[in-house]
């Protein structure tokens, strides 16, 4: 429950977080003259904190920190004896009414699917497996891994080089599920294919499912598109990403408190 709790209410960046830390320097303000001074400080605080996660530069800044230093895959001579391409989802949307029903991936699924679609090309042979199941079903109907499966076919992937992860909810699950899969199909050296924030515990949960998987990350934003207007005024997309790093730190502690990583590289 408490998990829950943090996940959904208690993560900067989030609208719930600052909702409710709003709340609290809004109650200091009335509470005395010494709380006042703290509540206004904290107040200030808040406003800056977010006006930078808005931002571009801010997002940018805070994936950098903890991105480890993990890159996209090219020199294609070191993936040379690669037999999968494994892909972790990141969240995807269902739009429905009566008669229909439109399902979307979410700015994480869709780069990682992205870069699935690079890969593919450099290493062709390679069999595709898809991980995600309905991570979120409150906001979603259907297995990330259909909705990817969807898109790397609209790309022109066969789908005969595919396979399909669809259980998994979290990451410590992909890995579990996963892991059965590799050696159930006999895959010894396989590329896992995630965003950068993300990649660091996705390695440590399969190394602690005895796998060491060869990094290729996904990025974050779209190239070859033109530079924000504004590059010092908030969008949602940069709090997006903001958000999803601060996520991925919680995330990262929750997963070291449960023995879910191996942390040895």
């Amino acid at each position: 429950m408490l998990r829950l709790i943090v996940r959904d209410l208690l993560v900067p960046g989030s609208v719930p977080f600052l909702l409710l830390a709003m709340a609290a320097g809004v109650a200091a303000l009335h509470i005395g003259p010494r709380a006042r001074k703290w509540g206004r400080i904290w107040l200030t605080a808040l406003l800056g904190s977010y006006w930078l996660m808005s931002t571009a530069f801010g997002a940018g800044w805070l994936e950098d920190w903890i991105d480890g230093g993990y890159a996209p895959l090219v020199d294609v001579e070191a993936a040379a004896d690669i037999d999968a391409i494994v892909v972790l989802s990141g969240g995807g949307n269902t739009f429905r009414n009566s008669i229909y029903e439109i399902n979307t991936p979410g700015p994480h699924t869709a780069f990682r699917t992205l870069e699935t679609i690079r890969l593919q090309s450099m290493l062709p042979e390679a069999l595709l497996i898809l991980s995600g199941g309905i991570g979120d079903p409150q906001g979603l109907a259907r297995p990330e891994s259909e909705i990817m499966r969807a898109e790397l076919l609209r790309a022109g992937v066969p789908e005969a080089r595919m396979a399909l992860e669809t259980n998994s909810r979290n990451t410590h699950e992909q890995a579990l599920n996963v892991a059965a899969m590799l050696h159930a199909l006999d895959v010894r050296a396989f590329v896992l294919v995630t965003s950068a924030a993300h990649m660091r515990r996705a390695l440590g949960a399969f190394r602690a499912q005895g796998l060491a998987a060869v990094p290729s990350v996904a990025s974050t934003t779209s190239t070859e598109m033109p530079a924000p207007r504004w590059p010092w005024l908030p969008s949602a997309g940069a709090l997006y990403r903001s958000r999803a790093v601060m996520r991925e730190t919680l995330a990262l502690v929750y997963y070291q408190q449960q023995g879910w990583l191996d942390q040895q590289p």
